[in-house]
């Protein structure tokens, strides 16, 4: 576990000697893809730490899933909430097989003390998220579908690039009705606004996985908001 918890960027700042103190102090739990580890009303003193694997946070509105964040490895969940003592807020749900660390609130406040640097991190990790989901709320409370479904995937490009012999894409085989619950829309929305984007040149699907095509086309096609009425 301490060769996972030294790549977390908050412990950066940690000598081995102390990342193996904390691997000795933090228990770990491995689940399946698909599992809520907590819901909204819940409250705990628990941050999660992603060694392996991606979680989902996501809201419940209107019987519809929109999606808040995912956390890939290497990064910490639940902070926020735990932090400020208050209820989750949110669905966390494993997209893969994924390994976690449980941090108790405790002991984060221990390595702060003993390491400054550890709370310059987090604070700089939690200004990041809230730059984040700003512009995220934004997409979701200005843009049409296809501009906020071009926002994601070039999220998802960022976040899951990869390079095969068909060219930049993304590893995850997404359906329609996942990314509807990504980006807070219906599928049939949702499979109008992909079917936009190909005809624009901007990606490509092939075998269920997205590709990129035209990044400029695709950077524009994000950009777009409708006009007032």
């Amino acid at each position: 576990m301490a060769v996972l918890l030294a790549k977390v960027g908050v412990f950066g700042a940690l000598s081995e000697a102390e990342v193996l103190w904390l691997a000795r102090r933090v228990p770990e739990m491995r689940l399946e893809r698909g599992r809520i580890l907590y819901g909204p009303t819940q409250k705990s003193r628990i941050i999660f730490v992603v060694l392996e694997g991606r979680v989902r946070l996501y809201k419940m509105l209107g019987g519809a899933e929109l999606t808040l964040e995912i956390v890939e490895a290497g990064n910490l969940f639940g902070d926020v909430a735990t932090l400020a003592g208050r209820q989750r807020g949110a669905y966390a749900e494993t997209l893969d097989p994924s390994r976690l660390a449980l941090l108790n609130i405790s002991l984060l406040y221990y390595l702060v003390q003993a390491n400054p640097e550890v709370g310059l991190r987090l604070a700089e990790r939690l200004a990041g998220r809230l730059y984040e989901s700003r512009e995220w709320i934004a997409d979701v409370a200005l843009k049409k579908v296809s501009a906020r479904l071009a926002s994601f995937l070039m999220r998802l490009l960022k976040t899951e690039g990869m390079v095969d012999r068909e060219g930049v894409g993304i590893r995850t085989r997404y359906t329609h009705e996942q990314f509807a619950a990504m980006i807070g829309a219906r599928r049939v929305a949702v499979s109008r606004a992909m079917g936009e984007l190909r005809r624009l040149g901007a990606v490509e699907v092939k075998g269920r996985r997205v590709y990129l095509r035209d990044e400029g086309v695709l950077r524009r096609a994000a950009e777009i908001i409708p006009p007032k009425a």
